[in-house]
């Protein structure tokens, strides 16, 4: 089948994602992934004035430990 990313959002999200505009603005800047990344964990743990970035987990961690995302996530610097 088609990738998720065409089917559209998730009805039913494992994670969700909260980015102000400010927080969009200045990760638009990134020119590549690496930096984004950095940039976004940066703003996890210090938001900049307005510039602010969240997220709520939608699923047990015990869950999202059987589909991978801790793996997924200490290896790009989440957690």
């Amino acid at each position: 089948g088609a990738p998720r990313f065409y089917e559209g959002p998730a009805s039913d999200p494992d994670l969700t994602l909260y980015f102000t505009p400010e927080a969009v603005e200045v990760l638009s800047q990134a020119k590549d992934a690496d930096t984004y990344y950095r940039m976004y964990r940066e703003l996890m743990k210090s938001p900049q004035g307005a510039a602010r970035v969240d997220y709520k987990l939608n699923k047990s961690m015990v869950k999202l430990a059987k589909m991978g995302y801790v793996k997924w996530a200490r290896r790009y610097g989440f957690l």
